[in-house]
Order: structure tokens, then sequence, then C-alpha cells
């Protein structure tokens, strides 16, 4: 819970993809991406995907 919110208290384009999420894939999201731009990637495909 700590880690979640230290990554993303400052982010203005991400937090609206991750109330998308199930808390799962926002959990597996944050533990296996190193960076923003790669945890945004994911978070866009995951939602993009969800949506189809």
């Amino acid at each position: 819970m700590r880690q979640f919110y230290v990554t993303y208290w400052d982010d203005k384009k991400v937090p609206p993809l991750v109330t998308q999420l199930p808390w799962t894939h926002n959990l597996i999201i944050l533990s296996q991406s190193k960076t923003s731009e790669e945890r945004e990637f994911y978070l866009i495909n995951s939602n993009s995907q969800k949506m189809e």
C-alpha cells in the first residue's frame, strides 16, 4: 500500500488509469515495472484490452 502511494502520489496521468483496473492488476504492474514510463505503458494497454 505504501509503495502504491509513493509511486503514484505526484503523477497526474496515471491515477485515472489505475482506478479502472482491479487491485491485483495494479499490484502486478507496480511490482514488475521498473520505470514510470513502463508502468504507464502497461496501464494504458491493460485498460484498452479491458475495453475491447
